[in-house]
């Protein structure tokens, strides 16, 4: 948002943030970062703790999310710097 002149918007939800920096993911990358998103918004604000509805993640769930993690910050870099 800083690198776009956008003003800073107080928010944990990472879906909100990535439509505001206009972020363009793909539908995969959309459909991961909700399940990454509940999983943050519910840990930081606790109620169950960072659970997903099936329960906490598995630890290739986990692998599966930083991996994921590590696509969009790349894609958010690209994205930032044209490239």
């Amino acid at each position: 948002m800083e690198e776009k002149d956008l003003p800073s918007i107080k928010s944990h939800d990472l879906i909100r943030l990535q439509q505001y920096a206009s972020i363009t993911l793909s539908s995969e990358e959309s459909d991961m970062l909700a399940v990454i998103n509940e999983v943050y918004i519910d840990a930081r604000y606790p109620g169950d703790l960072g659970l997903l509805p099936q329960g906490k993640p598995t630890p290739s769930e986990v692998q599966v999310f930083i991996k994921l993690c590590e696509a969009i910050l790349q894609k958010v870099r690209q994205q930032i710097l044209g490239n």
